[in-house]
């Protein structure tokens, strides 16, 4: 029945006229019967006859001109459409009559999976909006949205009999309807959205599945990939330091790629083989070895007594320098420290104090969250071989495999990694003191990475061209003596031979020698507390030292006790130290190596090698450089300083024009009296030293008046 209300002729009055519309629903049912019949024998028959699709579907279409949509639905309840129908059903949707196209989009939704081939045309009738729809338009939208509801359905319960070009071409025709079903201006319900949206992001689900299991895991190249994913994070998590040992392994393997031509190392494969975690397992596989290795050295066991003295950090004084200080510069990518100041203030000490923080158990006394393994280089670079690419490599490398107990050298790619992300400090000892050459090749630091890196100099503007953390320990002043002598005599467990009063009046006994400057060298300190120490053990607290001279000799006359066969003289020991002491310093007036000849030849005498074994030997005073192993040097800098110094006021005496000429030649040198005021102040000590020993021994000399004041003026007093 339909009811249209119209204007009446007379103003005011309406209308209402009633059609009804008689449904035959015995030609309907008798439409269906046929359609039943012949589906069914198209399906049964080995071989359809096309004059039975042909009458299938002229049935069908009959059916569908008959535009009761709603009749059509309650008739085909029990009815399955066959595909051959498809194309009448996609004619019927492109018809005129409203009615016809719900009627045709009705059955093709009853169709369901062999409908999909429809959903374009099917999206095509929802193109209308809602103001421009009638009943009938709205009508046939909702007989396309449950077409499409049932379709995506079928296609999500189907979804395994179809291609994955199929499945994937389905979702985007429905992807297209939902986005017409969305836009605000054709009106459609949030009902009529999700009955076509909820099953599309099912199928979409069902896709991804699928894209997964069965065109990826199927697929062999995928497995090996996942297996060598699987064991490469496994190691790495795991037995992190097994990816660096597969590597060494695999690396000398190459496999040639056909496409490209070209060829790789399988070691290639583990490009998780320097993270910083590999590296951290690396250095604790090798760090108990380090620490023993290292903790032997003569540098460093001569140093493993180390008390605290002021330190100028930067423009700051830090009284007691802790490892706190110094973390935040080595939380950077890079870090170089300059420690400087003359001889025996503490520079190789604190640079030994600095290593030990780096290979700290406790992270709280680390330098930074990983272990670093420091490497010492204090003796000269092998320069001269032509064969050696980089001289500094191949002497970390050198000290390295020192370190490591390892019997090979590790490999300048592993190494350039460990440097790079700061897993090895690089300790360069005596900077100022080496050769040209030397200095020359450690300045190349561009051409290798070396991240962290602490250098030891008598100078300030060292390495220019690097950024770095400036640190000067500043000499004990007479006031914190009492402070520095409790502590060394505490670590060294010797604090219990000593009442306060004693060691109080020692410390008053070593002011009185530090008169010139008022305050003293931590080397010198010590010195003098083993001096203490060695008297008391001996019960000869009389005859401690009342200068730096003698204190010199007085360390040198112990260590000469010590020796049991085949013994030298003190006066034969003094001797010969003092010579080999200017022989090493009367070129630059700065401790430097020597050649054996040299020393040889300076020395003089009989027994000359026997008296050259001893000192380097038996008392420990000089040793000899490593590689060509053809000079020497002093142990210790400012020993050879006084014993050179030593050495020329007994050579000169009171001759005023060899004075002259020494002064004039050191007011000269290189204009760095920086450089050589370790000597200067040595050579003043031992100058009134001289004055004093003559005027002890009643002897009458002229004293040349020029030569004080021109060293206090030299030294910077």
């Amino acid at each position: 029945m339909e009811a249209v209300l119209e204007a009446g002729d007379r103003p005011g009055t309406i209308i209402l006229t009633l059609r009804v519309t008689e449904i035959d629903y015995a030609k309907i049912f008798t439409l269906v019967d046929r359609i039943r019949n012949l589906a069914y024998q198209i399906r049964n028959e080995e071989s359809s006859s096309t004059e039975h699709i042909n009458e299938y579907i002229k049935n069908l279409d009959a059916l569908i001109k008959f535009g009761t949509p709603g009749a059509i639905a309650i008739s085909l309840d029990t009815v399955e459409i066959e595909v051959t129908a498809l194309p009448i059903l996609l004619a019927g949707l492109k018809n005129s009559e409203p009615e016809v196209r719900s009627s045709a989009a009705l059955i093709l939704g009853k169709i369901g999976l062999g409908a999909k081939v429809a959903i374009p045309e099917l999206t095509a009738s929802l193109n209308c909006c809602d103001e421009c729809c009638d009943e009938e338009e709205l009508e046939l939208r909702n007989y396309v949205v449950s077409a499409l509801r049932k379709i995506a359905i079928s296609l999500y319960e189907e979804s395994d009999s179809l291609s994955l070009v199929e499945l994937t071409q389905s979702i985007s025709d429905l992807d297209k309807s939902l986005k017409i079903l969305k836009d605000p201006k054709n009106k459609f319900s949030r009902e009529q959205i999700a009955n076509v949206n909820l099953p599309l992001q099912v199928l979409k689900e069902k896709l991804y599945k699928r894209l997964l299991t069965q065109e990826i895991l199927k697929n062999p190249w995928v497995w090996v990939t996942g297996v060598y994913l699987i064991s490469l994070f496994g190691f790495f998590w795991l037995r992190p330091l097994w990816l660096f040992r597969i590597y060494e392994l695999l690396k000398p393997v190459g496999i040639k790629v056909p496409i490209f031509g070209i060829e790789f190392s399988l070691g290639l494969l583990l490009f998780l083989k320097y993270h910083p975690r590999v590296l951290d397992a690396w250095v604790a596989c090798h760090i108990n070895s380090v620490k023993e290795e290292f903790g032997s050295k003569d540098s460093v066991h001569a140093r493993q007594i180390h008390i605290p003295t002021p330190v100028m950090l930067e423009d700051n004084t830090v009284a007691d320098l802790k490892v706190h200080d110094l973390r935040p510069k080595f939380h950077k990518k890079r870090v170089c420290l300059l420690i400087w100041g003359e001889g025996g203030i503490g520079k190789t000490s604190l640079a030994c104090q600095i290593a030990k923080w780096a290979l700290a158990d406790n992270k709280t006394e680390r330098l930074c969250e990983h272990k670093i393994i420091p490497v010492l280089i204090e003796t000269e670079l092998d320069s001269n071989n032509e064969a050696i690419k980089s001289p500094l490599v191949a002497a970390i490398q050198c000290q390295l495999q020192d370190l490591t107990n390892e019997p090979n050298p590790i490999s300048e790619e592993l190494l350039e990694r460990l440097l790079r992300e700061r897993r090895i400090l690089v300790i360069i000892d005596h900077f100022s003191e080496m050769s040209e050459a030397t200095r020359k090749e450690i300045s190349k630091l561009s051409d290798f990475p070396v991240n962290a890196l602490v250098v030891t100099s008598r100078l300030e503007d060292e390495l220019p061209q690097v950024t770095k953390t400036v640190l000067k320990p500043l000499r004990i002043k007479g006031n914190c003596l009492l402070i520095f002598m409790q502590s060394y005599l505490a670590q060294r467990g010797k604090l219990h031979y000593f009442t306060d009063a004693e060691v109080f009046y020692a410390c008053s006994q070593l002011s009185k020698m530090i008169g010139i400057t008022g305050d003293i060298t931590a080397l010198f300190a010590k010195l003098y507390a083993e001096q203490l120490i060695a008297t008391k053990e001996r019960k000869e607290a009389n005859k401690l030292p009342n200068n730096i001279p003698n204190l010199i000799l007085f360390y040198i006359n112990e260590i000469n006790r010590n020796v049991i066969s085949n013994k030298l003289s003190n006066r034969v020991v003094h001797q010969d130290a003092k010579v080999l002491a200017w022989e090493c310093l009367k070129k630059t007036y700065r401790p430097t190596d020597i050649f054996i000849e040299d020393a040889f030849d300076a020395m003089g005498g009989n027994n000359t090698e026997f008296r050259f074994n001893y000192l380097k030997d038996r008392l420990g005073l000089i040793q000899i450089k490593p590689f060509a192993e053809d000079k020497i040097r002093f142990t210790l800098d400012p020993l050879a300083e006084y014993l050179a110094g030593l050495h020329l006021v007994n050579l000169y005496g009171t001759n005023e024009n060899a004075w002259r000429e020494l002064l004039t030649q050191t007011a000269a040198t290189s204009g760095e009296p920086t450089a050589i005021q370790g000597f200067l102040l040595a050579l003043l000590d031992c100058y009134y030293f001289y004055v004093e020993e003559m005027q002890v021994q009643g002897e009458e000399m002229q004293v040349p008046d020029f030569v004080l004041t021109e060293l206090r003026k030299q030294a910077g007093l």
